[in-house]
């Protein structure tokens, strides 16, 4: 009776196992395949009596699905330090998320449209990672502009907007200011000596021409005479340092607003596990 109920266990198990599997490879029809070969597996596990060979399968294959990003990574010939940071940019997200998971907020819509906005820089950063991953990385850069646009508003609406502006966005779907003029505000409310219109100035041009398939996006379409994508490696480290400290700038100042002070600082201190704020400084050197 016990190896019936292993064996109808193990065979739930390993379907999910294969098809998950199955869904990663490419391959159609994955939830069919999946039950398939599972049965197989299960009928010959019942047959044979090979528990343990049925047991110590299993675990492989779940070894593997949980290996299976950094193997496409590395398959993509990315160098160790960008999966590397990679990693560090994915937990520093996860890691802000759980913080802002903690409290519970007012329904208010000043803080709805913010708490709106990080959930989808949240996903879209999700999407970024997973779009690199599988090779995909025009695609990814596409989503770049929406997460900084959206730091832009959730920043200007938690500290610049007035009630009758907000309503005004509410009922029209049509934000109220222009980019530069958000900019300006923000730099203003926050006292951020022009940082934020600098941060604008910078690199607005270059995610809309990613985003809008313009030259930027278009020109790395080929290498060489072939089509075939050429993104180098630095600038997906610069998109996605650049995206996640969007993500975090404006967890932050929510936290803040939100007389999250504490959570508001463990926020923030996440920039410093990557990109170059994560870089040790070396030691001044000793007087004497």
């Amino acid at each position: 009776m016990i190896h019936i109920i292993f064996l109808i266990v193990a065979g739930l198990v390993l379907t999910g196992i294969l098809s998950a599997g199955f869904e990663m490879l490419g391959m159609r029809n994955h939830p069919y395949l999946s039950k398939i070969v599972a049965g197989f597996c299960v009928i010959i596990a019942a047959y044979t009596h090979t528990w343990t060979r049925l047991l110590i399968a299993m675990a492989v294959l779940f070894l593997y699905l949980g290996l299976r990003r950094d193997f496409q990574l590395r398959a993509g010939h990315m160098k160790p330090e960008t999966v590397e940071h990679l990693k560090k940019v994915e937990k520093a997200i996860a890691d802000a998320n759980h913080i802002l998971a903690k409290h519970t907020y007012p329904d208010d819509s000043r803080t709805v449209m913010v708490i709106g906005l990080l959930s989808t820089m949240i996903e879209h950063h999700r999407s970024m990672l997973l779009l690199i991953g599988k090779g995909l990385v025009g695609s990814s850069f596409s989503l770049a502009r929406s997460i900084v646009e959206s730091m832009y508003r959730g920043l200007w609406i938690g500290a610049c907007a007035t009630q009758q502006q907000i309503q005004s966005f509410d009922t029209d779907d049509k934000f109220p200011v222009s980019m530069p003029d958000m900019a300006k505000g923000i730099d203003a409310a926050y006292n951020a000596h022009g940082f934020f219109e600098d941060l604008k100035n910078r690199g607005w041009a270059a995610l809309c021409s990613y985003a809008h398939s313009g030259m930027l996006q278009l020109g790395r379409r080929f290498t060489g005479d072939k089509v075939k994508p050429n993104y180098d490696e630095q600038e997906i480290y610069e998109a996605t340092t650049t995206v996640t400290t969007c993500i975090l700038i404006l967890a932050g100042k929510f936290l803040a607003y939100q007389n999250h002070a504490a959570d508001c600082t463990a926020v923030e201190a996440l920039v410093g596990v990557y990109g170059p704020a994560s870089v040790a400084k070396p030691a001044p050197p000793a007087t004497t």
